[in-house]
């Protein structure tokens, strides 16, 4: 055998082996393992239970509107415009009214809170306040002593006091002090105006002085004294005035029956009933009451009755017991309790007495 002949069968073997792997390969190319199938997910569609409801929007609340009264201020009032100070209380003071019916006829939701330049409805317009020569107003207090008296008066009652006008009144500082070198009294009406009396240099003597009662004015009296250095004291009570006009009849309390009139004073039967007429009481007062004050000085004042009606007047009714002497006076009141003024006070005294 020749030596190609040795190496035929070998050559033969190769060439198969070689075929059987391409085929091989090529049935792997064209056809790949298949990757495991994945299962398709299970929707389950539960029975017998009900569809999902759609929500609705919801449904509009309505609310009714709360009825709120409707205030309209009052057009009939003139208009005061507020200023650097005012108050409420201040400003019905001066135009003779009261807090609350200035908060009811201005439709005001808080009666603390009014500001300077605002306008208000005023029943009448205030008197402008006089300035006072700044000379004249004390200026550092450095210490407050004693009181202020005045006499005489017809009628006192915690610290008020009823005075006819015209009358020479005394005014004294009780308690005051010694060291001063002046001593100035002053008047001070409800709406701040403030007048000066007059003035005292000399306290060895008392201070005091003498003020000839204006006609209608309501207000304070009151005093300064200045020491040499120059600090200033003021008293710790200052009374209240009122000053009746004697001369008007419709001011004066007015009796239904008496048997006479003698030295200023209504002689009436004891223990019958006598009626008492302020005719001029102040229409815009809320009350009026009528007090018993005995001459004496001793036994307290008493009240006679009450009047809640200003249309015809303010009325009631006194029963004295025989030797009663005293003063009948009358106050009228607003709805927050101030003292508006006082009626002309009269002398009355129970007699046992025959009306014949």
């Amino acid at each position: 055998m020749t030596p190609i002949s040795r190496w035929i069968p070998v050559l033969l073997i190769v060439i198969l082996l070689t075929s059987a792997g391409c085929n091989l390969s090529s049935d792997i190319i064209d056809n790949p393992t298949p990757s495991p199938t994945q299962p398709s997910p299970i929707v389950e569609h539960p029975t017998n239970q009900p569809p999902t409801a759609t929500p609705l929007p919801p449904t509009p609340t309505t609310i009714k509107p709360t009825n709120v009264p409707v205030c309209t201020p009052r057009a009939d009032w003139p208009i005061y415009i507020v200023a650097t100070g005012d108050t409420l209380g201040r400003i019905a003071v001066r135009t003779g009214t009261s807090a609350a019916a200035l908060t009811q006829a201005n439709c005001l939701t808080n009666a603390n809170l009014i500001s300077v330049g605002q306008a208000l409805r005023v029943p009448r317009q205030p008197t402008p306040p006089t300035a006072v020569p700044p000379s004249v107003i004390p200026t550092a207090v450095t210490q407050q002593l004693g009181s202020i008296s005045v006499t005489p008066y017809i009628t006192a009652d915690a610290g008020n006091f009823a005075i006819n006008g015209g009358t020479t009144v005394t005014i004294s500082w009780s308690g005051g002090p010694a060291d001063v070198v002046r001593t100035d009294f002053f008047q001070r009406t409800f709406n701040g105006t403030i007048t000066l009396i007059s003035s005292d240099t000399n306290a060895s003597d008392g201070l005091s002085t003498t003020w000839l009662a204006p006609v209608n004015f309501q207000g304070t009296l009151t005093a300064s004294a200045t020491r040499s250095d120059g600090s200033t004291i003021t008293p710790i009570f200052t009374p209240t005035v009122y000053v009746n006009d004697p001369s008007s009849a419709n001011n004066a309390i007015a009796l239904s029956t008496y048997l006479r009139f003698e030295s200023q004073t209504y002689f009436v039967q004891a223990n019958i009933a006598v009626g008492l007429l302020w005719l001029a009481a102040p229409i815009s007062a809320a009350r009026v009451d009528f007090t018993f004050s005995p001459a004496d000085r001793t036994a307290q004042p008493y009240l006679l009755g009450s009047d809640t009606n200003m249309a015809d007047g303010a009325t009631a009714n006194m029963t004295l017991a025989p030797g009663d002497l005293g003063i009948v006076s009358a106050e009228a009141f607003r709805s927050d309790g101030t003292r508006i003024t006082f009626a002309s006070a009269i002398t009355v005294n129970g007699s046992v007495e025959s009306g014949g």
